[in-house]
């Protein structure tokens, strides 16, 4: 199944192009924490996760045509 990736800030260097921007082929069921280990983000760090717009946690079941976004928590103040 083809999933849209979109990743911000740090996560970037995890793209092939480092944009950010990619689309990937993962097999059918696969979940955000099968996305997130293709990827070669560590699951223990802290990130937010975003499919189709609403936030995602790692045992979310993926569909084909799922748009995911991951990015760093926001911290400040």
């Amino acid at each position: 199944m083809k999933i849209q990736i979109s990743l911000f800030a740090n996560f970037r260097s995890c793209s092939p192009d480092h944009s950010g921007a990619f689309v990937t082929e993962l097999p059918p069921a696969s979940t955000v924490r099968t996305l997130i280990q293709s990827l070669g983000i560590p699951l223990d760090e802290e990130r937010v996760v975003l499919i189709n717009g609403r936030h995602g946690k790692d045992d979310v079941t993926l569909t084909d045509g799922d748009t995911v976004a991951v990015f760093p928590p926001m911290t400040g103040g």
